[in-house]
């Protein structure tokens, strides 16, 4: 049955058993804003005080003690009872611990069809990739960052055979993963938007000297687990 349910991001390891967690994809929990969320990008806030956790799954990080720089396509990998029409939105925000307020970051749309291999067999575990829009965000230290997984979003179509309720498959042996793409200052970063600055002769620095701006940085893939958290979950009833 769906519940409050949610948990941690983390780089260790941490499930331990085999859970499948449901919720409905009448209820939201967050959405894209539709096109005012698109076009604020990181201007949208979210009251984390006023959302409902359990109408979707919710994940936070520890509070971050350096500022994490992402630039690029981040990804998440999920195992899913697949069913066709079925749709998935993952967001992610930056959470301030104090005031409950999380900054809009990307969202990640994902839809099932059988026309294109998702959901031939009912009942059937499958593999999803929500790959979120590329972004150039700069984390803040001293915040969270948030994953959220919703079933719906009024921005986008929803069929009239989707599935009332989506579930999602947690392994004891296979680790559901936030794949994040994150810039280090020590490794050169291979920025499209000062590349195309520098070849066009618009690149300056405070000082007007060209050489002055250039970026810093190498985006590598790091995975954060999805890690349940049993306290505040509730096994999907057989």
């Amino acid at each position: 049955e769906s519940g409050k349910q949610g948990g941690a991001l983390s780089d260790v390891y941490g499930n331990t058993v085999d859970m499948e967690l449901s919720f409905s994809t009448l209820k939201k929990v967050a959405s894209t804003g539709g096109l005012t969320g698109a076009y604020a990008h990181t201007g949208r806030t979210l009251n984390f005080n006023n959302i409902t956790p359990e109408n979707g799954m919710v994940f936070l990080t520890p509070v971050l003690e350096e500022t994490l720089r992402l630039r690029g396509e981040a990804k998440v990998h999920i195992s899913v009872l697949a069913e066709d029409k079925a749709q998935y939105f993952a967001y992610l925000y930056y959470l301030n611990p104090e005031t409950g307020i999380a900054n809009w970051v990307g969202h990640a749309p994902f839809s099932c069809h059988q026309s294109e291999g998702c959901g031939m067999k009912a009942g059937e575990v499958e593999d999803i990739i929500l790959d979120f829009y590329w972004t150039s965000v700069d984390i803040p230290a001293g915040t969270q960052l948030m994953l959220i997984v919703d079933g719906t979003d009024p921005s986008y179509w929803r069929y009239e055979t989707t599935p009332e309720e989506n579930t999602v498959v947690f392994n004891s042996t296979k680790q559901a993963t936030l794949e994040l793409p994150i810039v280090w200052e020590n490794t050169k970063y291979d920025d499209p938007v000062a590349n195309y600055q520098a070849a066009q002769g618009l690149n300056r620095g405070a000082n007007g000297d060209a050489s002055s701006a250039k970026g810093f940085g190498g985006a590598l893939p790091v995975s954060l687990l999805l890690l349940i958290s049993l306290s505040i979950c509730r096994r999907r009833s057989n």
